[in-house]
């Protein structure tokens, strides 16, 4: 969904959260995106707010080397460029790939539902390429916090993941 800036105040929608539009109208429009479809390219103007109303959204850059990083998933609430890209940069920056894997399960714990168990609208190369590190890395490191008994995975794709321990992930994400 986008919302540009330019009708009423009085109809400004309550999805623009906190974003205000006193001196200024908001129209809202939304669209619907197939999986995998570009919303706007990196180097175009921002015209319009956007807000995830169903499903996740992922932002990226490619590297000159064809290598894609991702620095965000969008998730259901979230609008499009606001948030947390320097904390991000930081886990890029000064953590192990264990550290950074169980600081994004805390991250999507907390931003997806924060009851434990966590159901990953992204594949593990998308996490990959968030975390600046290989698929392979990502599944073993998944599997080394299975087995240190902080996680469990639920379902046959191994999206849906069950925290059974979070103060062993948060000690690895400090």
């Amino acid at each position: 969904m986008f919302a540009r800036v330019n009708v009423r105040p009085a109809n400004v929608p309550s999805i623009l959260g906190g974003l205000t539009a006193r001196h200024a109208n908001c129209t809202t429009s939304e669209f619907h995106y197939r999986k995998g479809t570009e919303i706007y390219g990196e180097k175009e103007p921002a015209e319009y707010v956007y807000q995830v109303v169903s499903g996740a959204v992922r932002s990226y850059k490619l590297l000159s080397d064809g290598r894609r990083q991702i620095g965000a998933f969008h998730l259901v609430g979230d609008i499009f460029g606001l948030g947390h890209a320097e904390e991000h940069m930081l886990l890029l920056g000064r953590k192990t790939a264990l550290e950074r894997v169980a600081a994004f399960l805390l991250e999507m714990d907390r931003r997806l539902t924060g009851v434990g168990v966590v159901a990953l609208p992204m594949c593990r190369r998308d996490i990959a390429d968030y975390l600046g590190l290989t698929l392979e890395t990502v599944s073993r490191a998944l599997s080394k916090l299975h087995a240190y008994g902080a996680l469990n995975f639920l379902g046959s794709n191994q999206r849906e993941i069950m925290l059974v321990d979070r103060d062993q992930l948060s000690r690895l994400d400090n």
